[in-house]
């Protein structure tokens, strides 16, 4: 049996989520948590279930085995960064990434993992930087974009955060959780609450039912009551 195919299974669940596109990341909710708090945190959609330590060692160990025979090949050591940064060993992560940059500075998807990185262990301004130079590469990713305005949104940089998550969208409306991150900065930071009623509107067009629905529409309830209680206090 090859190499190749001895890593393709585990790896093919794992690339899915780490190599070339950032997980989105929905602001006020981890793990479909019930209620929407205002910090932004990680959303992983219907993940796959995680490939366990000892499945993700055995990976590592066959792509290096891969690099002993081409330690130049770009596509092997994006994988292997993505085994990393899976297996939360940043650190080998980001020194696997840098080899692909050294090789071949036009990889938007090496910009996106260090990102990634950047945004787990809380670096927001470096996150908002790889992010900027993935989409100087390559701007029509609109999961990185989003997740870019939740690091704008970390730095206290409101406008920005509004105005990327605005141009997704323009340029993708179903991307729902840039509706929903959207309305969570303009209620919670910008108190634009007609704003942010628009935004969830916005969201049931795209998510008309399930749990997720529900529950933006509890939240558009509680913004009417709020709206309503602002204008009898201007009476």
């Amino acid at each position: 049996m090859k190499k190749e195919s001895i890593v393709m299974g585990i790896a093919g669940l794992i690339l899915g989520l780490v190599l070339g596109l950032a997980v989105p990341k929905l602001m006020g909710e981890k793990q479909q948590t019930a209620e929407a708090p205002p910090s932004p945190e990680h959303q992983e959609e219907t993940a796959p279930k995680a490939p366990s330590p000892e499945q993700l060692n055995h990976v590592i160990g066959q792509y290096q085995k891969m690099l002993k025979d081409d330690p130049n090949n770009i596509q092997t050591l994006l994988e292997l960064g993505g085994v990393y940064y899976s297996a939360q060993r940043f650190d080998e992560a980001i020194t696997t990434i840098q080899k692909v940059i050294a090789l071949d500075d036009k990889k938007h998807e090496a910009y996106i993992q260090l990102g990634n990185i950047s945004y787990d262990t809380g670096k927001a301004q470096a996150a908002v930087e790889y992010y900027q130079k993935a989409l100087e590469l390559n701007p029509k990713m609109s999961d990185v974009r989003t997740d870019m305005a939740t690091m704008y949104r970390k730095l206290g940089q409101f406008d920005n955060a509004i105005a990327e998550l605005r141009r997704v969208n323009e340029s993708d409306f179903n991307h729902y959780i840039a509706h929903l991150n959207l309305g969570i900065i303009l209620r919670d930071d910008k108190k634009d609450l007609p704003g942010a009623k628009a935004a969830w509107g916005n969201f049931l067009k795209v998510m008309p039912g399930g749990p997720q629905a529900e529950q933006v529409k509890q939240m558009i309830a509680e913004l009417d009551k709020q709206i309503a209680g602002q204008a009898t206090k201007t009476n």
